[in-house]
């Protein structure tokens, strides 16, 4: 339909081995690193450099961005702290692996969860943080008020809500309940 399109994404679930750089004219997978990986910088790095190429050429373009962090392992960012238990010294640490978690779901004692949403929160402000930056490039290349912005997320998190941590076992309110936000061009 005459647009250029590319895609920049931070998990091999949406990579080319499943077929999804079909259609792109440029597919950056160089942020697929794993769950232990932080990502969300590089990521919009990589976006911001695709985004000043496509804003350059008069061709409307399509840029799907995909960030990752915000699932485990969640990792304790510097300058988002978000309180939790104070002094906390259990089991839950920053990038701690899932699969360590879901082994300590069943004895988890109120503070642990504190300090997991805690991290949780960090991995949340830090995309967010990043997704803004992002934003940033695109008020500047001159292209904002032309462009349609849509930012959503694939799923919620469990955080003992049922009895569980995490996501992909059940349909519960707090894991399909997601952000939708959607800023239209100025001239709509």
């Amino acid at each position: 339909a005459g647009y250029q399109t590319a895609g920049v994404i931070s998990h091999s679930f949406l990579g080319s081995d499943w077929n999804f750089d079909q259609g792109f004219d440029l597919f950056d997978e160089a942020n697929v690193q794993g769950h232990s990986a932080v990502t969300s910088e590089g990521v919009t790095d990589a976006a911001s450099a695709v985004l000043g190429q496509l804003a350059k050429d008069a061709e409307p373009f399509f840029l799907f961005v995909h960030y990752f962090d915000p699932h485990a392992a969640y990792v304790d960012h510097m300058g988002l702290d978000f309180g939790g238990a104070q002094n906390y010294e259990g089991p839950v640490t920053s990038g701690l692996l899932f699969r360590e978690l879901r082994r300590m779901q069943k004895e988890s004692s109120d503070a642990d969860l504190a300090e997991l949403l805690r991290l949780y929160d960090s991995e949340i402000a830090f995309t967010d943080r990043q997704i803004g930056r992002l934003l940033d490039t695109l008020r500047k290349s001159g292209e904002w008020d032309d462009t349609l912005v849509i930012v959503t997320a694939d799923h919620g998190e469990e955080f003992l809500d049922h009895g569980r941590f995490g996501h992909a076992k059940s349909l519960f309110e707090e894991l399909i309940r997601v952000p939708l936000i959607i800023k239209l061009p100025a001239s709509r």
